[in-house]
C-alpha cells in the first residue's frame, strides 16, 4: 500500500519561501509534522518517521514522474553495515544499472 493512500489530509501549517511545515493525518488519525521543501519541478518531504518526494519534467509530449518514499527508522544507521552485506535486491540494481548504461 503506498503511503498516498493511507494519507486522509496534509495541510501547510506555515511557509517561509520554499520552506514549509506540513501536518499530515493518517486515515487513523494519527498525526505527523513534515519539514518540506518545495522548488519548481520537485518536493522534499521529512518527518519524523518517513521521507518523500516527488518530481516532474517535461518530456516529449508528456511529462515523466518520479515519486520516492522510504521510512526513517530508528537504529538504522547502526544496522547499515550488516544490511549492506546481505543480498538484498542487488540483483535489481545490476540490472538497473545495466540498462541505463545500455541506453546512454
Amino acid at each position: 500500500m503506498a503511503m498516498q493512500e493511507l494519507l486522509d489530509l496534509m495541510r501547510i501549517a506555515h511557509a517561509d519561501g520554499e520552506h514549509l511545515e506540513a501536518i499530515a493525518v493518517g486515515r487513523l488519525g494519527q498525526r505527523a509534522r513534515f519539514d518540506v521543501v518545495l522548488r519548481p519541478g520537485w518536493c522534499w518531504m521529512q518527518s519524523r518517521f518517513l521521507h518523500g518526494g516527488m518530481a516532474a519534467a517535461p518530456e516529449g509530449d508528456g511529462t515523466r514522474v518520479a515519486l520516492v518514499g522510504a521510512l526513517r527508522l530508528p537504529g538504522m544507521r547502526l544496522a547499515d553495515p550488516i544490511l549492506r552485506k546481505l543480498p538484498l535486491g542487488g540483483g535489481v540494481l545490476r540490472r538497473l544499472e545495466a540498462r541505463l548504461q545500455a541506453r546512454a
